[in-house]
């Protein structure tokens, strides 16, 4: 034969002196190894041979015979990733090659998030990253909380998160998951009023506000042979009930974020852009002592409340002569 380089040119090589390639050739084997995993050839007719190759021989290895191959971790408590290779031959000349991804995720576990910014008539939450780490998160591990908002898209990334299968338990189970590779992204249910705690200010029918409340949800990570399964545990913060839908403003136990909606940047010509200019107060309603007022350029803001004791408080804005207001229960 000629010089030939593809695998396509090979096969077609082959095909061409009469040579017949089984189509329907496969590895079988989990992708997932604990320890160890036996591999071979589905439909390998007679007269074929196996060489097995692995691409990363310094953390893996190889036992094999001709249609069998037991590939070990020579670690499992690192993560990695190979691929096995079968090179298929006839007559001493390799017709066909197969290739499979093969995983072991150890047991340490590094998760990078973000989360959108989110806004809307009931609160505002500004983009936030967020990381989560265990040096010992092998199988049946179970996460502590990890905090995320309503209504927010989510994407996690992990290399643990490699040929395994998601499922989640609890009533707020997200919505649109997609799962690729490292990637993990859903969405967060939206804000109901089943998971806020009503504080009624002024009797009667008058619920406003709501304080922000959690509800949970579970995330089920298994992989094939069971040797790394475990749990991701969320706390879903809802936002709190606003009454000035221009003033858009959420709560952790220490900060508060503020948007104002009508304070956009102005153009004024050869790409620039005249920030607005507003003031931000935060008062407390029993007391009527104003915690902070400050002069805010932009649209976002925020306020470290952590010193605050718990009541009611109003946040007021002011912008081009306008007076908006929102209130939250710290």
């Amino acid at each position: 034969m000629s010089s030939i380089d593809t695998l396509d040119e090979i096969e077609n090589a082959w095909i061409a002196v009469g040579v017949e390639i089984p189509s329907n050739l496969a590895i079988i084997g989990s992708s997932t190894l604990c320890s160890e995993e036996h591999y071979y050839v589905e439909n390998l007719p007679s007269g074929y041979n196996v060489v097995w190759q692995l691409s990363d021989n310094n953390h893996f290895s190889i036992n094999a015979t001709t249609n069998d191959v037991c590939v070990s971790a020579s670690n499992y408590y690192s993560q990695g990733a190979t691929t096995l290779t079968a090179l298929i031959s006839y007559n001493g000349g390799v017709v066909k090659t197969l290739s499979k991804n093969i995983y072991t995720h150890g047991t340490a576990l590094s998760i990078s998030g973000t989360q959108e910014a989110y806004s809307s008539p009931l609160g505002y939450y500004p983009e936030q990253t967020f990381s989560y780490n265990v040096t010992n998160a092998g199988s049946g591990f179970s996460s502590s909380n990890i905090i995320v908002n309503a209504d927010c898209d989510i994407v996690l990334k992990s290399e643990r998160f490699q040929g395994m299968e998601i499922g989640f338990e609890g009533n707020g189970a997200p919505t649109n998951v997609q799962h690729n590779g490292s990637i993990i992204s859903f969405h967060t249910q939206p804000y109901s009023i089943n998971y806020a705690q009503i504080r009624s200010i002024g009797g009667g029918d008058d619920l406003k506000p709501l304080k922000p409340a959690f509800y949970p949800f579970t995330m089920q990570l298994r992989d094939e042979e069971g040797c790394s399964d475990f749990d991701l545990n969320f706390k879903v913060e809802t936002l709190p009930f606003l009454n000035d839908s221009e003033l858009q403003i959420s709560t952790t136990s220490t900060t508060l974020y503020a948007h104002l909606l009508t304070a956009y940047a102005i153009p004024i010509g050869g790409g620039l852009y005249q920030q607005p200019t507003w003031n931000l107060s935060v008062i407390n309603s029993q007391t009527g002592q104003i915690m902070v007022s400050k002069t805010v350029i932009g649209a976002d803001t925020t306020v470290n409340i952590s010193s605050y004791s718990s009541g009611m408080y109003i946040v007021r804005a002011v912008h081009d002569g306008n007076t908006y207001s929102a209130k939250f229960i710290k």
